[in-house]
């Protein structure tokens, strides 16, 4: 640890991001849900994950798309409280040039993670006022997640 570090002072980093918004959100709470037969963590499982990025002018648009995966099959069959869909947005940029590939590492790793942060506060917020209480997002392995 350097001298600076230690003494509490922090670097800023050379990117930054605008606050993620919600782009559309659908959520619907399960008649047939049986708490008895069910956890209530939510797993990787349960929650496909989705993001698809686009280089703007300013730096990176990144979309991350979570919803109930296995859509194929009836909301009551799977035994989940909610069914739920939501696309978040948020924009990133840098003050040096990146290389493509740099780019590529930064939004499956950095912008992904952080932008998925959000996606839990937001899913916990609006389940909280459903039917059966709030659903909690799992920590996700971000190398684990479909990139479009």
């Amino acid at each position: 640890m350097n001298s600076e570090t230690s003494k509490g002072k922090m670097v800023m980093s050379s990117y930054s991001f605008s606050t993620p918004h919600i782009l559309a959100s659908s959520l619907s709470a399960n008649p047939h849900y049986k708490s008895s037969e069910a956890s209530d963590d939510v797993t990787f499982q349960d929650v496909e994950f989705v993001v698809n990025s686009q280089k703007i002018k300013e730096g990176l648009s990144m979309f991350l798309t979570v919803r109930n995966a296995g859509e194929d099959e009836p909301l009551g069959k799977r035994n989940l409280k909610y069914d739920f869909q939501f696309i978040m947005q948020a924009n990133f940029s840098w003050k040096d040039e990146l290389s493509d590939k740099e780019i590529s590492d930064f939004s499956k790793t950095s912008a992904v993670t952080l932008i998925i942060s959000y996606a839990r506060v937001y899913l916990n917020q609006i389940t909280s006022m459903g039917l059966y209480g709030p659903v909690q997002l799992p920590f996700i392995d971000v190398t684990k997640i479909k990139f479009e």
